[in-house]
């Protein structure tokens, strides 16, 4: 029982140890993202300009960086030269998006992070995303972006959730990095509680075994002693038991076991105080063996 409980211990302090670290680890994001505009000037940089503004509200400053275009995006983004940046059409990392040849009346622009951005900043950037581009405009009906359709990247779980439930219920109360924290850490918290529910169920029918155990492991001894006094004629022998019976009755009685437990103690104790009575019938006369002998008084039941 105790290397059970010692396990059990183990396995709730490890998983609390990683939540916490997971927790406080990187608590609070980046304050700067460097973001690849394109073209200075250009149509996505007037975008990124645009997200500038709004995560600035935030205190993040947003590092717009001009390039040639998708394919120096990429470039740095594999880099890990730049956190974000605007990606368009087949120059979209590799594979090639889209992946079969495909008449299109435009190109549809992908706005890619590099996958270990801080989620709070995840966050951010998909509520400017559907501040920027949620109206619609002539190409596009409102609501129609942003979006993760129709796309082979791999796609952030926080943003999928975004995009289809909307802000989190915690976000008018607080900060942005808490609020993707919290979600974060539900997240990984929901199949860690999912494999401990099992052992939690069992823990009630654990406890009551190691309460029991601590008087039944006696139990073997007094049965021993019990089946050695049939037919014994030793008086020695009788002694000898009977001191080891007061010493039993002893670390017995001094358990210190929950009251609803204490009936295990007391039924235990009454078994030795049967034997040593039968000790005193039917053993030789000792005087030093009669009346309570050093055991400890039974208490009431």
């Amino acid at each position: 029982m105790n290397s059970l409980r010692l396990v059990l211990y183990f396995v709730i302090v490890g998983a609390v140890l990683a939540l916490t670290t997971l927790a406080i680890r990187d608590l609070i994001p980046p304050k700067t993202v460097r973001f690849a505009a394109g073209i200075q000037d250009g149509g996505y940089w007037r975008y990124a300009e645009r997200y500038r503004d709004i995560l600035a509200r935030d205190g993040i400053v947003l590092d717009l960086v001009a390039t040639a275009g998708s394919v120096e995006n990429a470039d740095l983004l594999d880099r890990r030269a730049v956190d974000v940046g605007f990606l368009q059409g087949a120059f979209a990392l590799s594979p090639p998006l889209p992946p079969t040849e495909t008449r299109l009346l435009s190109l549809v622009a992908r706005l890619v992070a590099a996958p270990d951005l801080h989620p709070a900043l995840v966050d951010r950037l998909v509520e400017a995303a559907v501040e920027v581009h949620g109206q619609g405009d002539l190409l596009s009906a409102e609501g129609t972006y942003p979006s993760v359709e129709n796309t082979s990247l791999p796609v952030h779980h926080y943003v999928r959730d975004r995009l289809m439930n909307g802000p989190s219920n915690l976000a008018p109360y607080l900060p942005y990095w808490a609020t993707a924290q919290i979600e974060r850490l539900a997240i990984l918290l929901l199949p860690i509680i999912f494999l401990l529910l099992p052992l939690l169920r069992t823990l009630p029918g654990l406890y009551r075994w190691g309460i029991r155990s601590r008087v039944f492991r006696h139990y073997a001894r007094i049965l021993e002693i019990d089946d050695a006094l049939d037919g014994l004629a030793d008086a020695a022998r009788f002694r000898e038991l009977d001191r080891e019976l007061r010493g039993l009755d002893r670390k017995i009685a001094a358990l210190k076991l929950p009251l609803a437990y204490a009936d295990y103690a007391y039924n235990a104790r009454l078994h030795i105080e049967l034997l040593r009575r039968k000790i005193e019938r039917e053993g030789p006369t000792d005087s030093g063996r009669h009346g309570n002998g050093g055991s400890a008084p039974l208490p009431g039941p």
